[in-house]
């Protein structure tokens, strides 16, 4: 269609960070609407399911669902988690580079909280609690923060073992508890979940998609790796709570 051109992207930075995010770098090439079989093709493709694309888009808002975006891959593309403790010595701190890894799983810190406060736009977390407007200092933007779930793995093979750190909707999803839920509870309850969290994780194997964390995770939280997506190796991909069979 004249007014919705077929777009190839070629050597384009992808981001995952809170929703699909494309930008081109200095070797990127953008292609509209190239005379090639294979675009008449994705055109029909398009044509015929553009319901169904509407509906993910605009409805289901898929381009933030990384079960959606993210599906589990084969053994075949997975990175030995030896090669990637010996990537990490030698990246720099902004390198983007992203990684499937599959390995038995243990929780790193099992008396910590499972959340944090965070910003609502950028998600970085912020060091003090506040009911005051402030201002983040990742995005710049006013916000008045909220908690956000977090949870720290070590996931090991027997190749190595690499620490990761999940955040957010994936935390949730593994731990099976809100971050507001876990925000109003008193300690002595908190105390009885990270006990029961590590009973329902421990020894689980999972298969994770990986990015390097940014530098306040970094320099916060001590895990270099932030889990993008998981999938028990087991099951089925799900944008609902992981059924691993134990409850929390």
């Amino acid at each position: 269609m004249a007014s919705m051109p077929i777009i190839i992207a070629v050597r384009v930075r992808v981001i995952t960070q809170n929703y699909l995010s494309l930008s081109t770098q200095p070797s990127s090439v953008i292609i509209v609407a190239p005379a090639v079989l294979e675009t008449k093709k994705l055109d029909d493709w398009s044509n015929a399911n553009v319901s169904e694309l509407v509906r993910m888009v605009f409805d289901d808002m898929a381009y933030r669902d990384p079960c959606i975006l993210l599906p589990p891959v084969r053994d075949a593309t997975l990175t030995m988690i030896s090669n990637l403790v010996s990537e990490s010595r030698s990246v720099t701190a902004g390198d983007q580079g992203t990684f499937w890894i599959k390995g038995r799983v243990e929780i790193a810190w099992p008396s910590a909280w499972f959340w944090h406060m965070a910003c609502p736009h950028c998600y970085e977390l912020y060091e003090f609690s506040s009911t005051l407007g402030i201002i983040c200092l990742s995005c710049g933007q006013g916000m008045h923060e909220f908690p956000r779930a977090w949870v720290r793995l070590t996931v090991f093979n027997s190749t190595g073992y690499v620490n990761v750190i999940a955040l957010g909707p994936e935390a949730e999803k593994l731990i099976c508890l809100s971050a507001t839920d876990m925000y109003r509870v008193s300690e002595d309850e908190t105390f009885e979940i990270s006990k029961r969290v590590s009973r329902r994780l421990d020894g689980k194997e999972l298969l994770c998609y990986l990015k390097h964390s940014s530098r306040m995770i970094r320099t916060e939280k001590f895990t270099r790796y932030t889990i993008v997506a998981c999938y028990p190796v087991s099951g089925s991909a799900s944008s609902q709570y992981i059924p691993f069979g134990d409850s929390v």
